[in-house]
């Protein structure tokens, strides 16, 4: 029998008090990226584009602009993101197992967001905690600056 280290538990507490909706955003970018998350783990690209599905208004405020979010949409999503597909995924209900690899530094931000919602007096990680907890990450900042493009805003 294998034991989780103290950082996976801490991942599986993280994931466990995501709020709803990054929950949600979390299994649809696992359904709509379906063909590359079993090839390579789940990683922040894949999050935020999960998030930009969910809720484009709320995760595009805090990056300085849209283009290179969309042009990450569509590479990691292609077109898999179609509008039925959401409106499908989105209403469904009921509990979802999702089975993939979870990029190390995915569990670095999600092991800080939690830090930082119960700081703030949260049991559950909201979206802004997420992303102070990004923020707070300077060379997963930087990598999705060069790689991507994505300059997140500066958040407070």
């Amino acid at each position: 029998m294998t034991f989780p280290t103290e950082k996976q538990r801490m991942a599986l507490n993280a994931l466990h008090n995501l709020h709803r909706s990054l929950t949600a955003a979390m299994t649809l970018a696992t359904e709509v990226c379906s063909p590359r998350v079993p090839a390579t783990p789940f990683t922040i690209e894949f999050f935020l584009c999960g998030l930009y599905l969910r809720d484009r208004d709320a995760v595009i405020a805090y990056f300085e602009t849209e283009e290179p979010y969309i042009r990450m949409v569509k590479e990691l999503c292609g077109d898999h993101a179609k509008r039925s597909l959401l409106r499908k995924l989105s209403s469904r209900r009921g509990p979802v197992s999702i089975f993939t690899n979870v990029d190390e530094s995915f569990v670095d931000v999600l092991c800080q967001a939690a830090e930082v919602s119960l700081a703030g007096g949260r049991r559950r990680i909201e979206l802004r905690d997420f992303m102070r907890a990004l923020g707070s990450k300077q060379d997963i900042v930087r990598k999705l600056s060069e790689n991507r493009g994505l300059t997140l805003k500066k958040v407070v």
